[in-house]
């Protein structure tokens, strides 16, 4: 995925790194000084954006632009930090971020749209050159919790600092992610988080969406892989995929237990990359399966009320792969869910002269 950052003081933004004559630029501080006019820019394209039918408006949402050489001119974007100048249809200049770079394959951006209407397709703008607006991390993912792509070592978080992550005998995935490079976890291998005996800890609210390859054999029985875990088991508010095959069942469990729990049975395959996502309103409970709902559970008035001592790990005990690690503190509409698979599949932006 691209350049994410999941936090240990990389440039925000993205793992790209440039040739050593391109512009670093900082990363992260917006659009300010070192943003250029577009004069120097010599390519232009309309992007058309379908995220299907919605019924609500999409509001602080960021989009997948996957490109390669039929869809820009890769000689002329020296620094893809500095190389691109997205607008909306008023002209309004929009973040965006580097996901990562490759002028030899297929390379991928993040840029976050104004609110786009319930049903619209709205259209960009994207002009690329050199001398254009800096990539902004931070401004392109705010108002989420965490955000990890995967894409270096020590990991970054592109939402902010709250909560550094630090990965442990993590690795470059094997196959490659859904999007660039993806975090492998085999024999030990996890993410710890600073501060993360506050995650979810008294949310009232929260979405959660990550891509996942499970890299077991089909037939393979008792494996248990645990995907984002708090120390201390499933009392704990542990979130377990437990595999009685070929299903996939993801138990939550809030207030120490006390509180009804919640194990949707998701259907998946393995060795294929899946996106699962999981909302929460305060009450309801959603399990989406590539961006379709498939099951719901009432937790009437339950809080992920958490005994604030042990810590999340992400990824322990897991034979495989995630992706694109998403979460914040608001329940998404299933919409959201859908147009999010839609995006980061390459299914959501039509590109025209």
């Amino acid at each position: 995925m691209r350049c994410w950052c999941v936090v240990l003081g990389l440039v925000a933004g993205c793992g790209f790194s440039p040739p050593a004559t391109a512009v670093i630029g900082d990363g992260g501080s917006g659009m300010g000084s070192d943003a250029g006019s577009g004069s120097a820019g010599s390519g232009m394209r309309s992007l058309t954006i379908d995220l299907g039918n919605t019924n609500d408006d999409l509001v602080g949402f960021t989009i997948l632009v996957t490109l390669d050489a039929s869809r820009v001119d890769y000689a002329d974007v020296p620094d893809p930090r500095h190389g691109f100048m997205f607008t909306d249809q008023s002209g309004g200049l929009l973040d965006y971020d580097v996901d990562h770079w490759n002028p030899s394959g297929t390379s991928a951006l993040w840029v976050r749209l104004p609110p786009v209407p319930a049903n619209a397709k709205p259209t960009i703008t994207m002009k690329y050159g050199s001398g254009m607006p800096a990539a902004d991390t931070f401004a392109t993912w705010g108002g989420f919790t965490q955000v990890l792509h995967f894409d270096t070592l020590p990991l970054g978080d592109s939402a902010g600092g709250s909560y550094p992550p630090s990965a442990n005998a993590m690795v470059a995935a094997a196959p490659d992610g859904q999007i660039g490079t993806a975090g492998g976890f085999v024999n030990g291998g996890q993410v710890s988080f600073a501060n993360s005996q506050m995650l979810y800890d008294h949310w009232s609210s929260f979405t959660l969406g990550f891509w996942m390859y499970a890299n077991y054999a089909p037939g393979t029985t008792g494996a248990s892989p645990v995907v984002l875990n708090r120390g201390g088991g499933i009392a704990n508010g542990t979130i377990i995929e437990t595999l009685p095959l070929p299903q996939f069942a993801v138990t939550f469990n809030f207030d120490g237990g006390t509180s009804p729990t919640f194990t949707p049975t998701l259907a998946f395959t393995f060795r294929q990359w899946t996106y699962f996502a999981y909302t929460y309103d305060g009450d309801t409970l959603r399990a989406y399966v590539n961006g379709l709902e498939l099951e719901s559970d009432g937790l009437v008035g339950s809080r992920l009320a958490l005994d604030n001592t042990d810590v999340f790990t992400l990824g322990a005990q897991l034979n495989g792969s995630i992706d694109e690690f998403e979460l914040d503190q608001a329940e998404r509409p299933g919409d959201w869910i859908g147009a999010q698979y839609k995006s980061q599949t390459d299914q959501a932006i039509t590109f025209s002269p």
